[in-house]
């Protein structure tokens, strides 16, 4: 990793270019978060400069390959019959999910073909550095902080953006996200001057969002994959042999941003052994904590929570039998992927209401 920092950072004028995706992890994607924008900066001698900055949406205007979307992915979500660059991260393995992206992504004319890399980040890491750099201005936007705002029980930037983006308007709006870039460019100049006491708090707020899948890292030069791999910063889902595992992948496929409302807790049970198989007994319980917003349009209120259609995939070892299901509004299929095993069902969390997921099964056992 040590090694590879000055490369990646663009170090002796050898500068790098990079693909930042932002991820809203209140809308909950099988990689953290919806794509809803996108921008490309440069890095040189580790200083950021953002070169241009869009809405996902407008990316997807000028994606004109029409491919079919994946039979996994449109089971659930019906509103679409072709597969948008949006909707790529349907892997919960960031790289293979941004392998589908960026061999799309390379076929719209426009777009840069000297990209070094691709990088994630999600709301939470926004919040986290206006928690240390304190409340940030960006010119023709207004004074954005992470304090709690009362109308959402969130933070303020988090909520202000949502109106700058997402509530609708009685006239047509050109660049809804326009704020990010100038946003990036007013962190950016605050990071930069910020005191040295600040820079340790920073640091930890880096490795923080690292350890947490808020920021993920995708390279094309191999050394540098393998550094971010190392520092368990590219976001791989990978199997391991002779153990036991369990990862649960949600994914909001029309809730607006209800995962801002939405609590979960977990119960794992394990029995056993018993016959070669241990038996793990799971139960997931989600709740939303806040009524409805008015989300018809021409209310012209902002829509952050509504009702929920859930995708919902457990990733478990090679060999497990599935015992049992509850709580899926149908039977849940079965299928291999990543070298796991993966139980994948459908569910719906309403506003103020709960929803339980039972599942019982068995796991190989040495």
């Amino acid at each position: 990793v040590i090694e590879q920092l000055p490369n990646i950072a663009g170090s002796q004028e050898e500068r790098k270019k990079y693909l930042i995706l932002f991820q809203n992890n209140n809308e909950l994607r099988p990689t953290g978060g919806f794509l809803t924008a996108y921008s490309i900066v440069l890095i040189e001698d580790g200083k950021i400069h953002p070169e241009k900055s869009d809405d996902i949406y407008e990316l997807d205007k000028k994606f004109t390959n029409r491919i079919a979307i994946p039979e996994s992915l449109g089971r659930y979500l019906t509103t679409e019959r072709y597969w948008n660059l949006r909707d790529m991260n349907i892997s919960p393995d960031f790289k293979q999910s941004m392998d589908y992206f960026f061999e799309h992504y390379q076929t719209i004319r426009g777009e840069p073909d000297d990209i070094d890399g691709i990088i994630a980040v999600d709301t939470l890491v926004l919040t986290r550095l206006l928690e240390v750099l304190g409340p940030v201005e960006v010119p023709g936007y207004g004074t954005f902080s992470a304090q709690e705002d009362a109308r959402c029980d969130c933070p303020q930037v988090v909520y202000a953006l949502s109106e700058i983006i997402t509530k609708p308007t009685p006239y047509h709006r050109e660049d809804r996200k326009g704020v990010l870039g100038p946003m990036m460019s007013a962190i950016l100049q605050k990071t930069y001057g910020a005191p040295k006491q600040h820079w340790p708090e920073l640091f930890a707020m880096l490795w923080e969002s690292i350890e947490a899948k808020s920021i993920q890292m995708y390279f094309f030069d191999d050394q540098a994959q393998l550094a971010a791999e190392n520092a368990n910063a590219a976001g791989r889902l990978v199997a391991t042999k002779n153990n036991d595992f369990l990862a649960i992948v949600d994914a909001n496929l029309g809730g607006a941003k209800s995962n801002l409302f939405t609590e979960s807790d977990l119960k794992l049970t394990v029995d056993g052994p018993e016959n070669g198989y241990i038996t793990n007994q799971l139960e997931i319980t989600y709740k939303n904590t806040r009524k409805a917003d008015n989300c018809n349009l021409e209310a012209g209120q902002l829509c952050l929570n509504a009702p929920t259609p859930t995708w919902n995939r457990l990733y478990l070892p090679l060999g497990t039998k599935l015992v049992s299901a509850q709580g899926f509004s149908q039977e849940p299929s079965e299928y291999e992927e990543l070298e796991f095993h993966v139980v994948d069902g459908f569910f719906r969390l309403d506003p103020l209401g709960v929803a339980k997921i039972r599942v019982t099964y068995q796991v190989p056992y040495n």
